[in-house]
């Protein structure tokens, strides 16, 4: 796994119309200095004072810590789930949509936290979401190393995937900004993520049909850039709550653990006390995980019979599925079985075509008699 570094922002307020502004600047000096005439002049502190007041525009918002009213409000646009009930409220998916503003100042700052945070190692080295240079390939790389790692040693490996319950709705604001102070963030960072989290308001759109207002008090902003690197923040130290024999992997708010050992006993034991940590850690910090979504997998490949995991969750025992399943395997032979019936039966009742003429020898054609009979008139030692 490699871990990318972001370019340094020296000002997090800068944007691409301050750019603009300074380049029509620079364009207008250098005209006004190879023609020095009072047009050009004129030209050129028109630029000036354009570029001076945009940065200002962009100033005030970080340096007075001003957050816009308009930049807390959303709509939000349901997105039926494929393959789900459409009568179900929980089936749908909600898309924010917030101000194209907001969403740039967010980028800026979000680059320049980014930075920061990756220069401290602040983020655990298993966490894959939305860094650079990583992806799911470095936790499933991970993932199936240990799993062979167990097959090679004859071993069980039990491997549980937790899904948290609205996971970005039950971030506890507070721990945000109490995380951000204790990793040395003092200034106009600080102040501005917390006017960014107060209380946000949204409509829902239905058409053309918009609802009440409602608050979200609760949980970081849906659709905002700025929303998925707090939320990392926050759940960074879950993997820091896990027994030494205890594995863990990242992507965001997808948590997985294993365990392996030639002793199913020792890996129930281990996952159970990684599972009451979690628990205690979730409850800590406002974070819940789903029992009907959280399930267990075993890989192993030894035959005969064998004691099979039994984890539990809050008191549930999670749903098993083997990593070696023989039922998928049955169902891909009696598919495979079903497509080969119905190309035996197409090829009984498809018409006769007309036969193909016998082969004939390479020796025995026409061709090469005729080729043998004339080198040997040629030269009649040859054939002897």
């Amino acid at each position: 796994m490699t871990q990318g570094k972001l370019p340094k922002s020296p000002k997090p307020w800068w944007n691409h119309y301050c750019s603009r502004a300074e380049k029509q600047k620079k364009r207008a000096w250098g005209i006004f200095r190879r023609y020095p005439t009072e047009a050009n002049l004129i030209e050129f502190k028109r630029a000036r004072s354009q570029a001076r007041r945009i940065r200002r525009e962009s100033q005030r918002i970080w340096n007075e810590k001003v957050f816009p009213t308009s930049w807390q409000r959303a709509i939000v646009i349901p997105i039926a789930k494929p393959g789900k009930d459409p009568q179900d409220a929980g089936n749908y998916r909600p898309i924010a949509l917030t101000s194209c503003l907001c969403k740039l100042m967010e980028r800026m700052v979000n680059a320049r936290l980014v930075y920061c945070l990756e220069e401290k190692g602040t983020f655990s080295p298993f966490q894959s979401g939305f860094r650079h240079h990583r992806s799911t390939i470095d936790n499933i790389l991970l993932l199936e190393t240990s799993i062979r790692e167990a097959f090679v040693r004859n071993q069980h490996l039990v491997s549980i995937f937790f899904d948290m319950e609205k996971a970005y709705d039950r971030t506890w604001r507070y721990g945000i900004l109490k995380d951000l102070y204790h990793l040395g963030f003092r200034g106009n960072l600080p102040v501005f993520i917390q006017n960014f989290l107060k209380t946000r308001v949204f409509q829902v759109r239905v058409g053309s049909t918009l609802s009440r207002d409602f608050y979200q008090r609760e949980g970081v902003p849906q659709g905002s850039v700025l929303s998925v690197v707090l939320f990392i923040l926050k759940i960074n130290d879950i993997v820091k709550q896990l027994p030494l024999t205890v594995k863990g992997t990242l992507f965001v708010d997808d948590f997985q653990i294993s365990c392996a050992s030639a002793n199913m006993s020792t890996i129930e034991r281990q996952l159970q006390i990684a599972i009451r940590k979690i628990t205690d850690w979730t409850n800590t910090n406002g974070f819940v995980i789903s029992n009907q979504k959280t399930i267990c997998m075993h890989f192993c490949r030894k035959r005969g019979l064998h004691p099979d995991p039994e984890i539990t969750l809050n008191g549930v025992a999670l749903p098993e599925r083997k990593g070696n399943s023989n039922k998928t395997e049955r169902k891909a032979a009696q598919l495979f079985k079903k497509e080969g019936e119905q190309v035996r039966t197409e090829a009984r009742t498809k018409e006769p075509g007309p036969k193909h003429p016998a082969r004939v020898p390479i020796s025995g054609r026409p061709d090469d008699v005729a080729r043998k009979k004339l080198v040997n008139d040629k030269n009649p030692t040859c054939g002897q």
